[in-house]
């Protein structure tokens, strides 16, 4: 966020509020995990160490959740790889 980098605090706050409850209204987590990020860091920058930490916590909680539901996509990905070279070795002549 430029405003928070450039110490526009009170913009910054406003933004980031906004953004907030956009993504929680559509349900875009992967949003939501850079708002909380961004939150942490600009409630750091405030001196708000308990509120960075409650952001923190639901940065690691939701990635976590984002994590756990991309690992089954990745080994499906990966399942497909793999069944597609069998089928490219067993079109091979001996």
């Amino acid at each position: 966020n430029l405003n928070l980098e450039l110490s526009n605090l009170k913009t910054a706050v406003y933004q980031l509020s906004e953004a907030y409850t956009l993504a929680k209204e559509i349900d875009n987590k992967e949003q939501l995990l850079k708002n909380y990020k961004l939150q942490k860091e600009l409630d750091s920058t405030q001196g708000q160490f308990q509120n960075a930490f409650f952001w923190q916590s639901n940065y690691y909680q939701l990635k976590r959740e984002l994590d756990q539901q991309e690992q089954p996509k990745t080994q499906m990905s990966y399942n497909k790889s793999l069944v597609k070279m069998i089928l490219e070795l067993i079109k091979l002549p001996i």
